[in-house]
């Protein structure tokens, strides 16, 4: 028999469900007003000028000359190679690397690399970093550490705006956040871009275990040589959120 006592019973019930229901209303408002910050807010970035002083750009100074208004292309079949030229690029660097990829994962390749940024860095080059927010596995406490490096500037494309939890921001924004940057490029000086179809992971170079992917890429100097640049300085980014306010 239904009486007095199984209603005071289902009181808590209810009680605890319409706080979860009241807890989930409030993030869903959160995240509709959270939101990217204005073009006028973020601290413009522009490609570096200037770089005919480079080692780069002497090293390819001759065959440019012999080839006015061309490009130089050499294809990267081996992922092995493909790996082996981003770091060659990165430690030749001696003003500047623009790095762009959809994913960058925390494994074996992603670290080499990371390192290799690092280094560059240190002995003075500027280090621009745009990853897209969705492919990007290392955590905003990482890419805020990463950032925090004076020579060092990275940058979230189209980032979600409620990062805890960062599944219900996606999905309350899904409209805006299905627009993703699949660019993939490794721009030295200004001087030489590697471009193609490789993001940044073991699976990319032949150094998974399990999977491996077959892809084709190549460097490019003359023409094209600052499209990998540039395309950082027009992308929809924003630094990272997080306790210093800085990403995204």
């Amino acid at each position: 028999m239904w009486n007095n006592r199984n209603r005071q019973n289902m009181l808590p019930n209810c009680e605890r469900s319409i706080l979860c229901v009241g807890t989930l209303l409030l993030m869903l408002l959160l995240a509709a007003c959270g939101g990217l910050a204005r073009i006028g807010e973020r601290a413009s970035s522009t490609a570096m000028k200037h770089n005919e002083g480079t080692a780069l750009a002497a090293a390819v100074r001759s065959r440019i000359a012999a080839h006015p208004g061309q490009s130089g292309l050499h294809t990267l079949p081996d992922g092995r190679e493909a790996l082996a030229a981003r770091v060659a690029l990165a430690d030749a660097a001696q003003r500047s690397l623009d790095v762009q990829y959809f994913i960058w994962n925390k494994d074996m390749a992603g670290k080499v690399l990371l390192e290799h940024l690092f280094r560059a860095a240190d002995r003075g080059v500027r280090v621009r970093l745009l990853l897209d927010d969705l492919g990007t596995m290392p955590s905003d406490a990482t890419l805020l550490t990463i950032d925090s490096h004076p020579n060092i500037e990275v940058r979230m494309f189209n980032p979600v705006s409620l990062r805890s939890p960062r599944l219900l921001g996606m999905v309350v924004d899904f409209g805006r956040i299905n627009k993703r940057m699949h660019n993939k490029s490794f721009t030295a000086d200004g001087q030489a871009s590697i471009v193609g179809g490789r993001n940044i992971g073991d699976e990319y170079f032949e150094a998974h275990a399990e999977m491996n992917l077959s892809l084709l890429e190549q460097p490019v100097c003359d023409s094209n040589r600052r499209a990998g640049a540039t395309k950082h300085d027009a992308g929809a980014v924003r630094r990272t959120a997080g306790g210093t306010q800085r990403l995204p």
